[in-house]
């Protein structure tokens, strides 16, 4: 699912920010980008972001900005320093000149002052991190589950299509055992051509044999079943993802054994459908949280 959430936290003269974008992915793949400072927090950072989400590949983009009057340290080298004013009073005595180099063009000279970052002690600054992080957190779910309520009504629209055509099987397969005499006699009476009557209990035996095999009411029971479960998932504020995936395999399979039992055109042509809803579901299933 795809969401983007924005964190700051503010602790001891220390701002951290986390961004985090999400987009869609069967698994939870957290790639961070932290402050070589940081670095040392990414597995505390991975770890939190996979207890609050299930699924989604996490962009995590880390900024650390100091509240400290400087935390820029500036070097004079003195013996740097000495040296050129030694070398400078030698000069001068060599070719009888006066003056020595002021304190400002000896500063401007190349290596006699440099500026560093100071050394800071960042270990105690991983909880500030980590409340920038369940910040920018609690704002990705809110904008996921903006997301999710929209894909859930689609999906509730294709699980309502499944269960018409469902239903659409099962007034179809009711008509079986009648058609299926009705062509058994026909095509016993046109074998005979009248040569013999045809005997009334044989051929009740036979259809009810073609109409067992054709029977589909067991995997339409099931298919009952997983719809309801799917529509309870759709229903849950939990993580239903995967077990979504779950029902619509099973579908799947059920959608399978009718069409390969269908001896009707219009179950068979409801069998098609069906499959075709079932893999819109599956696709929006993957990626659901």
């Amino acid at each position: 699912m795809t969401g983007y959430g924005r964190g700051t936290s503010e602790r001891n003269e220390v701002r951290a920010t986390v961004e985090l974008r999400t987009v869609n992915h069967r698994f939870c793949d957290v790639k961070a980008k932290l402050p070589r400072a940081w670095s040392p927090f990414e597995q505390a950072l991975t770890n939190r972001c996979k207890e609050r989400l299930e699924r989604g590949r996490v962009e995590l983009f880390a900024r650390r900005e100091s509240l400290r009057a400087s935390d820029v340290e500036v070097v004079v080298d003195l013996p740097l320093a000495s040296a050129i004013v030694a070398r400078a009073r030698e000069l001068s005595e060599a070719l009888g000149t006066t003056g020595e180099p002021t304190t400002a063009a000896l500063l401007a000279m190349p290596g006699v002052m440099s500026t560093r970052e100071a050394d800071v002690d960042t270990s105690a600054e991983e909880e500030t991190v980590l409340a920038a992080l369940d910040a920018a957190l609690e704002a990705l779910i809110v904008m996921r589950g903006d997301e999710g309520a929209r894909m859930a009504a689609d999906l509730g629209g294709h699980v309502d299509r499944v269960a018409e055509l469902t239903d659409q099987v099962a007034a179809a397969s009711a008509e079986v055992p009648a058609r299926a005499r009705e062509r058994l006699q026909a095509r016993l009476t046109e074998l005979l051509d009248g040569a013999a009557p045809l005997d009334p209990v044989r051929l009740a035996q036979e259809a009810a044999i073609a109409a067992d095999r054709a029977a589909v009411d067991e995997e339409i029971a099931r298919m009952r079943s997983h719809i309801a479960q799917a529509r309870a998932l759709l229903q849950s504020d939990e993580a239903v993802g995967r077990r979504l995936e779950f029902l619509v395999q099973e579908m799947g399979r059920e959608t399978n054994t009718i069409g390969s039992k269908a001896s009707e055109t219009s179950i068979a042509g409801c069998a098609v459908e069906l499959k075709s809803v079932l893999e819109k579901i599956k696709e929006q299933a993957a990626n659901v949280e």
